[in-house]
């Protein structure tokens, strides 16, 4: 009698536990997606930055955005363009995911999702706002892409650069590169042809290209470094729900560091204005 019941519980607990990752993988995880474009908390982090500016810059009436290294799936190209539904996303990438760009239930009829390479883009005087997050330092004639994206502004148009700083500081893990093929397999463009930036380099190169500094500060102080490499970490183990457990606490760091900001961070962002 003892061994059914302690059967029937097991079965009971193994419906509930498929009910509950079910719920978590197909209502927890795509609401908080288009809110915060993910769970990752570097993701979570940075479009939190972008989300700030991009709210900033739509209100002095922006009608088109350019996602400039917008991943395979236009994370935050996506989440803009249901939340902006008035205004023409157009997002590139070298390793765009076909097989979700021709999805019609994943891209809303104001964003473009298109496979291209930034060295070649065309665009002149065309976008009001153009962001790139994360993308300079896979790119070894970065002057020459950012040129690009500054010809593809109109003038007065406001580019948004998020890049990471040369000096990475790291508390337990010697790099980022810890997913696995097991999660992803790399694709051309994927790797860094450089650690990162120098900021007031950046900022002297960029005014010399006409693009006028309007904001410029560190992101990733030591508080949220340390959260983004504990989730890297936990990943890597694989430890279920890390990305939920985190985000309370990646929102709550990211607002403490916009108030008050920090001397110095493993990121780098920049506002700009083409003159």
């Amino acid at each position: 009698m003892s061994d059914r019941l302690s059967g029937a519980l097991r079965n009971t607990v193994i419906r509930y536990a498929i009910i509950l990752k079910q719920a978590y993988d197909n209502l927890i995880v795509p609401s908080i997606e288009k809110i915060f474009g993910g769970l990752y908390v570097g993701t979570v982090v940075k479009g939190l930055y972008l989300q700030s500016a991009m709210h900033a810059c739509l209100g002095s009436g922006a009608h088109k955005v350019f996602d400039a290294g917008c991943g395979s799936f236009g994370t935050y190209a996506v989440l803009f363009a249901r939340r902006y539904p008035g205004i023409d996303f157009v997002a590139v990438d070298l390793n765009v995911d076909e097989k979700f760009a021709r999805q019609p239930n994943e891209l809303t009829p104001n964003l473009s999702l298109l496979q291209g390479d930034l060295l070649d883009i065309k665009w002149k005087d065309y976008f009001d706002i153009v962001y790139t997050i994360d993308v300079l330092e896979h790119i070894r004639d970065y002057s020459l892409c950012l040129g690009n994206l500054r010809e593809s502004l109109r003038q007065g148009g406001k580019i948004i650069i998020h890049v990471p700083h040369k000096e990475q500081k790291r508390y337990f893990l010697k790099s980022e590169r810890y997913v696995s093929a097991a999660y992803a397999q790399p694709k051309e463009g994927d790797d860094h042809v450089r650690e990162g930036f120098n900021k007031s380099d950046l900022e002297r190169e960029l005014s010399q290209m006409g693009l006028r500094v309007k904001k410029s500060r560190y992101t990733f102080g030591l508080p949220l470094s340390f959260t983004k490499e504990l989730f890297n970490w936990a990943e890597k183990k694989r430890l279920p729900g890390i990305g939920i457990a985190l985000l309370p606490l990646s929102v709550i760091l990211w607002g403490l560091e916009a108030i008050f900001g920090c001397k110095r961070g493993n990121g780098i962002f920049i506002l700009a204005i083409k003159n």
